[in-house]
């Protein structure tokens, strides 16, 4: 699992991805759909990119995903910054 954080044009981005074996990008759009689960063999009720998806839109970011640099899944936040990235 790799774990990355940029800042850059005003935007802070997070992106988590892994080696695992992805996820076919047709149903990449499905991800995040609250009950959708793409992999029925393990336990679980298909909520929490859901509930990651819907954290993030709260706060103003978006959440896509993504084939990673290694074959699995990258799951990719971004944030715009308050009032143009100016600080305080």
């Amino acid at each position: 699992m790799e774990l990355t954080l940029t800042e850059a044009n005003n935007r802070l981005t997070i992106s988590v991805e892994d080696d695992g074996p992805g996820v076919n990008p047709e149903a990449q759009p499905n991800l995040g759909t609250r009950g959708v689960r793409l992999d029925e063999q393990t336990p679980g009720h298909g909520l929490g990119l859901a509930i990651a998806r819907e954290i993030t839109e709260r706060y103003g970011g978006t959440l896509t995903f993504s084939v990673g640099s290694h074959g699995g899944l990258k799951a990719t936040i971004c944030f715009s910054e308050p009032d143009g990235g100016h600080r305080r």
